[in-house]
């Protein structure tokens, strides 16, 4: 009779075992970080990408921010030429309001001009990207139109 009470009785410890085991909350895969992530975040009229974050690594939950590192936003003409870029270690994109922020080291990036420094601001909607610190502007002479001659004094450097 001793045996047969002690298998019974494991028997409903593993039970209660196993019952706590599968009732125990496992993590939502969503919220898992994916690497190599892909996601555009605003589209054209005719469907083509207008905006998309590209990240080495992401969380993406099912309801709230996305959560990224090693981040590139980038933007696009209509045909689909890149037209810029924000790059960033890591950043936070609030989808509801289409709104990313970062505290990061940050470098902006279109033709002709370079802008680097810490944290940024991007509104989808009002389309401005703010750097927050540190900011340092570099333009390369000759590439955009209006800096011709930047830098040179009138009647002294003739070329």
């Amino acid at each position: 009779m001793k045996s047969w009470t002690n298998t019974l009785a494991g028997c409903l410890v593993f039970l209660l075992w196993a019952t706590a085991a599968v009732a125990e909350p496992k993590p939502d895969e969503a919220e898992l970080p994916i690497e190599d992530v892909l996601l555009p975040v605003e589209l054209y009229d005719d469907g083509t990408v207008k905006t998309q974050i590209v990240a080495g690594r992401a969380r993406i939950p099912a309801a709230g921010d996305i959560v990224a590192t090693q981040v590139k936003i980038q933007f696009f003409s209509p045909d689909g030429e890149l037209e810029s870029r924000v790059m960033a270690e890591r950043c936070r994109y609030d989808r509801q309001r289409g709104r990313a922020t970062s505290d990061s080291p940050v470098r902006y990036e279109r033709k002709g001009a370079v802008i680097s420094g810490v944290g940024f601001e991007w509104h989808a909607e009002e389309a401005f990207v703010k750097i927050l610190d540190k900011a340092k502007v570099v333009f390369r002479r000759g590439e955009i139109e209006g800096l011709r001659g930047l830098g040179k004094r009138p009647g002294k450097d003739k070329k």
